[in-house]
């Protein structure tokens, strides 16, 4: 009987991983951050202020950064959680001399995106 127990209890728990790793995809409600420093979301520069991140109702892999005036929209990959039980907040990677928006994390869900660079602008011809 105890052996049996156990098989349940351990059943659950993958039960439970599996169900958190398919909803870990996502960052479900808004991020509000404020910056110092001028930073770049895709090919777009943002002067230092106050931006809202916030998820796109049923797009699970775009997102609009806002500052209240202007909105763009970017697309993100979901992100591995953090093993620690990580704040909301947003990353940046220094990318030359500024910074570029990396990741954004959602604690609420454990769960975050990486932003998707943009795909660097090709000026070489192919030859047929």
């Amino acid at each position: 009987m105890k052996r049996l127990i156990q098989t349940i209890l351990a059943t659950g728990a993958v039960m439970l991983i599996a169900g958190a790793s398919s909803a870990n995809a996502q960052v479900t409600e808004s991020i509000k951050f404020s910056t110092t420093f001028p930073f770049t979301v895709g090919n777009r520069t943002f002067q230092p202020g106050n931006y809202t991140v916030r998820p796109l109702e049923g797009q699970m892999d775009v997102m609009e950064i806002s500052d209240g005036n202007s909105a763009m929209y970017f697309a993100v990959n979901p992100a591995n959680p953090p093993s620690v039980k990580a704040k909301d907040q947003v990353v940046f990677a220094k990318h030359g001399d500024g910074y570029q928006l990396k990741t954004i994390w959602d604690s609420a869900d454990l769960s975050g995106v990486t932003v998707i660079p943009p795909k660097p602008e090709s000026h070489h011809h192919h030859a047929h």
